[in-house]
C-alpha cells in the first residue's frame, strides 16, 4: 500500500461530528496532542488552553455543526468542523483539511 492510499484510508476513518454530538464528545473534556497544548471547553462556553506552558482563557461555542473558538477574550471566533475516530479528534475548517493528531481526553484539573 503505498502512502496516498494510508492517507485516504486514514481518512475514511473519521466521521463528522453534529452538534448535539460535539456537545457530549468535546464539552467538558480536553482536546490535546498529549505533549504541547491542551484546549479544555467548559461547560459554560470558556475556553481554557495551555501551549507550551502559557495558559490562556477565551470562549467558545457552536455554531451550524462546527466547534467555533475565540483563543483571546477580544478574539474574533474561528469556526471548525469537529471529525472524530476512536479517541482521535481533527478540527478542521475544511472537510478536505488534513487531519493534524490529537485526542479527547477526560480533563484533568479545575
Amino acid at each position: 500500500m503505498n502512502p496516498a492510499s494510508w492517507a485516504s484510508a486514514d481518512a475514511a476513518e473519521f466521521r463528522r461530528l453534529r452538534a448535539e454530538q460535539i456537545l457530549t464528545r468535546v464539552v467538558g473534556r480536553d482536546i490535546t496532542d498529549d505533549f504541547h497544548w491542551t484546549e479544555y471547553h467548559r461547560r459554560d462556553g470558556v475556553l481554557v488552553s495551555s501551549d507550551m506552558g502559557r495558559r490562556r482563557t477565551g470562549r467558545w461555542k457552536i455554531e451550524r455543526d462546527m466547534l467555533c473558538q475565540a483563543r483571546e477574550p477580544s478574539a474574533g471566533f474561528d469556526c471548525f468542523q469537529v471529525w472524530v475516530s476512536g479517541d482521535e479528534v481533527s478540527l478542521r475548517a475544511y472537510e478536505a483539511d488534513q487531519p493534524h493528531p490529537a485526542f479527547v481526553r477526560r480533563h484533568e484539573g479545575p
